[in-house]
């Protein structure tokens, strides 16, 4: 891979790293949160199957 040969050339590609790096920044945080989501629906599931097998008055089918 050729280097650029001029200063701004050099500085155009340190600015496109820099955005790449925030955008993979902000998508690792995004995958993060969606991971938490995930882990965290199973106990959710069963909190509210176990709410709704505890009063079947409110279960709806």
């Amino acid at each position: 891979m050729p280097l650029p040969s001029t200063i701004d050339e050099q500085k155009s590609v340190a600015i496109e790293v820099q955005n790449l790096m925030k955008e993979l920044e902000c998508t690792r945080v995004a995958c993060k949160d969606q991971l938490e989501a995930i882990k965290a629906s199973p106990r959710a599931i069963l909190r509210k199957a176990l709410r709704l097998a505890n009063n079947p008055a409110r279960c709806y089918y």
